[in-house]
């Protein structure tokens, strides 16, 4: 296959940004691969608000590197081997981790490999992703799948193992309530990873009453409109006046985050997952002081955590058609960005196809 590839294609369609505001689709050569690499057929890959951010030029520097090639959330199809790639073979599906680490500082080797000590490096933001037809990756960074899981339901491995990370530290136990605030593809995500945990109330805080629907199908029990409810009553009468034992935040939204601690039950967790406009804000500490609650932050995912998450898709735990509202052609990528930028219709995860 990979030889039979090289002759017939000697570039390829990838989606170029070269600076904030200035991008587009254009022909590079396809790329040699080293002998621990692979070439992997990109089959789909998720679009991230990041990936808007990188396009604006709204993302921090010390994450992005232009010009660059975007995608970070992608499957595919192995085309070609390195000569020391010997775990794979060409035709394998596969879903890549796009988190470049060394393997070796005492981070990586307790698996937090989001964190390694050499610095942030990522393929989509550091490294060229999958947004193009063919992407060389690190065969450290690819994990098989079996022949029946969908493409599309694997690139979202990616942002759910995200979630997960954020549903670990609210550290949910059987009987607890819980509410998750934003339904984008992360929220959805938590939801559905929260579920796992039995809790006795699992409420959705959404402004999109479409995502509400959503939220129903995957597994929610409650849901609250913030525009036309008043969210911390609604969330007392639900759980019996003893409030929330654990807010997972999906939306980086700081007015949602500061109201949760008004919702809160004693001993409460805030996880915030999602990413604010803003470096700073403040939280009201003294109200985190009475009641002794926790709040973390969430980056990334731990090596144990994307193995979870890749076990649960295997073994079908996931509704990923409900999350997957597009999927788009790879030449028809302005219109991918455009759906997220303008909200021009109802759209979840968008995932493009090349």
């Amino acid at each position: 296959m990979a030889g039979e590839t090289r002759n017939r294609m000697k570039t390829m369609k990838a989606f170029h940004v070269e600076a904030p505001h200035q991008f587009g689709l254009i022909d590079v050569p396809l790329p040699e691969i080293s002998p621990e690499e692979v070439l992997v057929k990109v089959g789909a890959n998720g679009i991230c608000g990041s990936d808007l951010d990188v396009l604006q030029g709204t993302r921090p520097d010390f994450c992005t590197r232009y010009p660059c090639v975007l995608g970070h959330e992608f499957a595919g199809v192995i085309a070609e081997c390195g000569r020391n790639a010997m775990r794979f073979r060409p035709g394998d599906k596969v879903v890549i981790d796009p988190i470049v680490h060394c393997m070796s500082c005492a981070n990586c080797r307790r698996g937090w490999t989001c964190q390694c000590a050499q610095g942030y490096d990522q393929l989509g933001f550091t490294r060229p992703g999958g947004m193009q037809e063919y992407t060389a990756v690190p065969q450290n960074l690819v994990y098989k799948l079996p022949e029946e899981i969908d493409l599309c339901a694997a690139a979202l491995v990616e942002p759910f193992s995200c979630a997960a990370n954020g549903v670990r530290k609210a550290a949910l136990r059987p009987g607890d309530s819980a509410v998750v605030i934003g339904l984008g593809a992360i929220g959805a995500g938590a939801l559905q990873i929260a579920r796992l945990f039995s809790p006795s109330n699992l409420i959705v805080v959404e402004v999109d009453e479409r995502k509400r629907s959503v939220a129903n199908k995957l597994g929610a029990t409650a849901f609250i409109d913030p525009h036309h409810e008043d969210v911390p009553l609604r969330i007392r009468e639900l759980t019996k006046s003893r409030g929330a034992n654990a807010v997972i935040d999906c939306s980086g939204n700081l007015i949602a985050v500061r109201q949760s601690f008004s919702y809160l039950a004693t001993k409460g967790r805030v996880v915030m997952i999602g990413i604010p406009d803003c470096a700073e804000f403040a939280i009201p500490f003294f109200q985190m002081l009475q009641n002794d609650v926790s709040f973390f932050a969430s980056a990334g995912y731990s090596t144990p955590l994307w193995n979870w998450v890749l076990e649960l898709l295997r073994d079908g735990h996931f509704d990923t058609d409900s999350v997957i509202t597009h999927r788009i052609p790879l030449p028809e990528i302005d219109q991918a960005f455009s759906l997220l930028r303008d909200r021009s219709e109802f759209a979840i995860k968008v995932t493009v196809c090349p």
